[in-house]
Order: structure tokens, then C-alpha cells, then sequence
């Protein structure tokens, strides 16, 4: 992104010395030389736009993010229901839950986080999702190495909806891994705001 700035002052270098140069090269007969710099400066304005572009589109990419974030917070004014702490991990009751949630292990794509800081963890980077379908939820398991298990049954390519007081098994407890279990949030229950990261 630093290098678009720098692209544009060097092409139009480029191009102001082989402009000199082709008028040079017009009173003496050294005209292909001229020609051959000035397509040359032409060629870097096309490379210094497209480095140009590119920085556009990574300052896009990055403020887009921001907003996504920035949203997301905003309407976490209620939690829609709670993952309740079961087996494998201390500190930490219940986290909320406000809308459709990634869980795992790493903070780029996912939401609700665990043992971020253990590189032989049992919970893959993006273990599983609990999808906000429109008043009910369900939960989808993303590939994760270890499974992603509802009242002891493992999920594989379907969703199955989740009900008040299901259990679930991110990777098997004995193998490190993390039992919850489901709670709807009460209506009008504010509850306690928790932070949704988990070390």
C-alpha cells in the first residue's frame, strides 16, 4: 500500500525523461531509442495504476472489516440465548450468544474463542458454527478435526437444530476438548454482558 505513492512519482520520472529524450531523438536520428523509453514510461503508469488499484482494494477490504465489527457490537444488546459451561474450561461460567457464532480457536475467523494459546488443542481454528436461523439455531461443524458432537452424537454435513439444554461436544472432553450446553435466553433477560474470548 506504501509503494502506490512511490510508483506514481517514478512513472512520471520515467515518462518525463523519455518525452525529453523522443524530442531529443526528433532533431537527431536516434528516434527508436526515444520511441522504445516512451512506450518503457508508458508501460510504468500501467504498473504504477495497478499497484495503485491494489492498495484501494486492500484499504477497501480492511474498512469493510471495521464496519462488519463495528456492527456486530452494536447490536449485541441481548444475548439470544447462552452456552452454558459443562466440562473443559475454567474461569468462565456461560457465554452469550447474539446471533449466528463461529467457534474455535483462531481470532481471524472465528468469534467465540477457545484455547487460542494452545497450539495441540483439540478445537480446530473455525471448529464449528451455531447458526441464528430467524428464531431458532442451529449448529453446523466446519470441517473440524476432532468432530463437533450434540447430546453425544457426532454431526456430520448436516445442521441439526439445537433445543434448550442440549449438550455439545467440541472434540471428545477426555481428549481435551469442551462440553456446553445450550440455553435460550430468557425474554427481557439482559443478563450479565460477557466478553466472547476465551483463552
Amino acid at each position: 500500500m506504501r509503494l502506490a505513492p512511490r510508483f506514481i512519482f517514478l512513472q512520471a520520472i520515467i515518462l518525463v525523461i523519455a518525452g525529453t529524450i523522443l524530442l531529443f531523438s526528433i532533431f537527431t536520428s536516434a528516434r527508436v531509442v526515444g520511441v522504445v523509453l516512451l512506450v518503457g514510461g508508458m508501460i510504468g503508469i500501467v504498473v504504477g495504476r495497478a499497484a495503485a488499484w491494489e492498495a484501494g482494494q486492500f484499504v477497501g477490504e480492511a474498512v469493510r472489516e471495521i464496519t462488519t465489527r463495528a456492527t456486530l457490537r452494536i447490536r449485541k444488546v441481548n444475548p439470544k440465548a447462552f452456552l452454558v459451561v459443562v466440562a473443559g474450561v475454567s474461569g468462565r461460567d456461560r457465554f452469550p450468544l447474539y446471533g449466528t457464532t463461529p467457534i474455535g480457536r483462531d481470532r481471524r475467523v472465528s468469534e467465540l474463542l477457545f484455547h487460542t494459546e494452545e497450539e495441540r488443542s483439540p478445537i480446530s481454528g473455525l471448529h464449528c458454527t451455531i447458526i441464528d436461523a430467524g428464531g431458532e439455531f442451529k449448529i453446523r461443524d466446519e470441517g473440524s478435526s476432532n468432530g463437533t458432537f450434540v447430546n453425544g452424537v457426532q454431526i456430520e454435513e448436516d445442521e441439526p437444530l439445537l433445543r434448550d439444554g442440549d449438550e455439545i461436544e467440541l472434540a471428545p472432553v477426555e481428549r481435551g476438548g469442551i462440553r456446553l450446553r445450550f440455553q435460550i435466553a430468557e425474554p427481557g433477560n439482559a443478563s450479565k454482558h460477557t466478553d466472547s474470548s476465551q483463552s
